[in-house]
């Protein structure tokens, strides 16, 4: 008799002893711990994509507003949290943080922007 095959049959005879199909109570469980990983691959790769996109996001509204002549970069500072821009910081007029605004929406993938910058006068 082979190793597999007598591997096979001591693992159903030890399955039927415990009151456990022969073959279904193995195959079930390696599909549902399977599945489980499965699923925690695609949450874990979900999770990083959605880090990656929200890192992007925020790359690319700073360089929007470095390359503003009206705006100071070092005074406006932005997060992105699920594809939500929260914008920071002072400029010395409204004007200046509705540009920065402006310039956050206009970055594609942007749900929404939350505008917290202050003005100095």
């Amino acid at each position: 008799m082979k190793t597999t095959q007598a591997l096979a049959l001591f693992l159903s005879v030890s399955a039927m002893s415990l009151g456990l199909p022969a073959h279904a109570s193995a195959s079930n469980d390696m599909r549902s711990a399977g599945n489980e990983v499965a699923e925690s691959l695609r949450e874990g790769a979900s999770a990083v994509g959605d880090f990656a996109g929200d890192a992007l996001i925020t790359t690319k509204v700073k360089a929007a507003i470095v390359a503003h002549e009206d705006l100071k970069a070092l005074d406006i500072g932005v997060k992105t949290i699920d594809h939500v821009v929260y914008l920071s910081g002072r400029t010395d007029t409204i004007e200046q943080s509705q540009i920065a605004e402006r310039l956050a929406r206009d970055v594609d993938d942007v749900k929404s922007v939350v505008n917290h910058i202050q003005t100095k006068s």
